[in-house]
């Protein structure tokens, strides 16, 4: 399980990079829009690898609202890093609207 665990964090880590690069680099509607869906894959790789980590630790959660509550109450997000980045990326699609039209 434990290399289940690991793949998935890579793939979360690669979906996020791609993310943050969408979002330093569109301009353009169609660009933005395709930023939109890699913020949505990103998302659900978020609370599916949660969900891996959190049946690998014994924790049984089958929602993103689960993975989320039992995330934060055995402090996850600090341990591995993620929050620190998505709160970044939080505000750079909350800046998103503000990008010039194209």
């Amino acid at each position: 399980m434990n290399e289940e665990v690991n793949y998935s964090i890579e793939k979360l880590n690669n979906a996020f990079n791609k993310l943050k690069e969408g979002v330093e680099l569109s301009s353009t509607e169609l660009e933005k829009d395709g930023v939109i869906q890699r913020f949505e894959f990103t998302f659900e790789l978020l609370w599916k690898r949660l969900k891996i980590y959190l049946n690998y630790k014994g924790i049984l959660a089958k929602t993103p609202r689960d993975c989320f509550q039992e995330a934060f109450k055995i402090d996850i997000f600090k341990s591995i890093g993620i929050w620190i980045n998505f709160d970044t990326l939080h505000w750079g699609l909350g800046n998103f609207a503000k990008f010039p039209k194209g």
